[in-house]
């Protein structure tokens, strides 16, 4: 498997809104704020435990 991945520029506008909103959040708690890329591997470790495929064969994340 390939270690990069291509996010389009919206994903990675995406990214960097939330990001900005995280780590304001985390700020306002005392906390470190996190890069851009540590939000996105937190995002795939996060989904990876509830990512499964719907009754209509679509991806879905469960809770």
């Amino acid at each position: 498997m390939a270690k990069t991945v291509r996010l389009s520029d919206e994903e990675q506008e995406a990214i960097r809104i939330k990001a900005v909103a995280l780590n304001k959040k985390l700020m306002e708690k005392n906390k470190q704020p996190l890069r851009d890329s540590e939000v996105v591997h937190a995002v795939i470790s996060l989904a990876l435990e509830k990512i499964s495929v719907g009754a209509s064969g679509n991806l879905i994340l469960e809770d």
